[in-house]
């Protein structure tokens, strides 16, 4: 694992900025309210707070239809030549990302 572990919390006691903080309290991220959404801020300082849980679901998915399909996907990753992709490579294309 190499992000701080969760769970993480959203606090909104700062003044320009919500905090994702972890269980201990420690700061992870800031979220400024400045935003040229309305509420924005709030909706993206959850979505920050959510990460080590998504991640996690992630995994459980992939590994899930690894189970179900076998680890090829059934594109044969064959999406890079006509914009597509199966769920399982798309899925695994976000786990890299997040890593």
């Amino acid at each position: 694992m190499k992000h701080t572990p969760g769970p993480w919390r959203v606090s909104g006691l700062v003044t320009k900025a919500f905090h994702v903080l972890n269980k201990g309290g420690y700061l992870i991220a800031s979220v400024s309210r400045a935003s040229a959404y309305p509420k924005a801020h709030i909706h993206n300082a959850r979505l920050n707070a959510a990460a080590p849980e998504l991640m996690e679901a992630l995994q459980d998915a992939i590994s899930r239809l690894e189970g179900f399909i076998g680890s090829d996907c059934e594109c044969d990753n064959t999406h890079a030549n006509n914009n597509t992709q199966c769920c399982l490579c798309g899925y695994r294309a976000i786990l890299e990302r997040m890593k």
